[in-house]
C-alpha cells in the first residue's frame, strides 16, 4: 500500500481570502519535494468545513504549483493555465477575512501542513497572503505579508514577498530569446533583485534608442518578478524583427 507522505512535502503557500468584489477565493499549494504528489483523497479543512480536493489522480509535480478555487475563472490579469486550477469535489470552504484555521491532510488523514492565520498577518482588500518561502514556518505571522504586485495575487508562480536566495546585484533575462512575434510567440522577461520590495519601473526600447512600450511603471515589487512581452509597442502594434532593449530603473 501507499505510504503517507511526508510533512510539508506539499505546503499551502498563498491565501486570497478577500478577494475583490465577483473573483475568486482561492488556496495555492505548492509542491516543496523532489516528486510528484497525487491530491487523490487530499482534503482541505477551513475551520470546521472539509474539503475533498479530488477524487481521481490529479498529480502536482515536483517543485510546482496548484491553485484550489470554486471556478475555473480567473480574471486574465493573473495568466495562469487553467491546468492549474483544481475545483474541489466539495465547494471549497468560505475563507474569513477574520481569520481561520487550515490544515492540509493527505489521503490517510495524516496532517501535512497547517496554519492559523488572522487578518493581523497581512491580505485583504482585493491582495492575498503569501508565505515568504517554502521553508519558512507555516503557523508564524512573520513567514507571510500581503502580496505587493498591483495585480493582487500570484496564483500558480513564484510569490511576489519571495525573500530566499536573492542575488548579489540585479539579474535581468528573457525566455525565449529570441522568439518570434508572427506566430504569437511571447516573451517571459524575469527580473531578480538583492531587495526585498521596491518600485520597479521597466522599459523597452529598439536599437535607435526609441521607446517602444512600458510594461512596468512605478509598480511594487519583490525580490523577484516576471512579466510578459508579446512583442507589441505601446499601440497594440508588432514591432520590427531585431534587437531590443530591456531598462529597469
Amino acid at each position: 500500500s501507499a505510504e503517507p507522505f511526508v510533512k510539508q512535502s506539499l505546503i499551502i503557500n498563498e491565501i486570497m481570502f478577500s478577494p475583490l468584489s465577483g473573483e475568486p477565493e482561492y488556496i495555492e499549494l505548492y509542491n516543496r519535494s523532489e516528486a510528484p504528489i497525487s491530491l487523490l483523497n487530499w482534503a482541505i479543512t477551513v475551520g470546521d468545513d472539509k474539503t475533498l480536493l479530488a477524487q481521481t489522480d490529479i498529480s502536482v509535480p515536483a517543485h510546482a504549483y496548484v491553485v484550489t478555487a470554486g471556478t475555473k475563472n480567473f480574471p486574465d490579469r493573473y495568466t495562469l493555465d487553467k491546468e492549474q486550477i483544481i475545483v474541489p469535489v466539495t465547494n471549497l470552504a468560505a475563507l474569513p477575512a477574520s481569520g481561520s484555521t487550515l490544515v492540509l491532510r493527505d489521503w490517510v488523514g495524516t496532517t501535512i501542513d497547517s496554519l492559523a492565520y488572522t487578518e493581523l498577518w497581512g491580505g485583504g482588500d482585493g491582495y492575498s497572503l503569501e508565505r515568504i518561502q517554502p521553508d519558512a514556518a507555516s503557523d508564524q505571522a512573520t513567514s507571510w505579508r500581503t502580496c505587493v504586485f498591483v495585480e493582487g495575487g500570484t496564483p500558480g508562480k513564484i510569490n511576489s514577498v519571495y525573500n530566499g536566495d536573492k542575488p548579489k546585484k540585479i539579474r535581468i533575462s528573457a525566455e525565449p530569446n529570441p522568439f518570434l512575434t508572427d506566430v504569437s510567440e511571447h516573451t517571459t522577461i524575469t527580473l531578480e533583485m538583492p531587495v526585498t520590495y521596491a518600485r520597479v519601473t521597466m522599459k523597452i526600447y529598439d536599437s535607435q534608442g526609441r521607446l517602444m512600450i512600458t510594461l512596468l511603471n512605478n509598480q511594487p515589487t519583490g525580490a523577484h518578478r516576471e512579466v510578459m512581452w508579446d512583442g507589441r509597442d505601446k499601440n497594440g502594434q508588432r514591432v520590427r524583427m531585431g534587437i531590443y532593449i530591456i531598462f529597469i530603473e
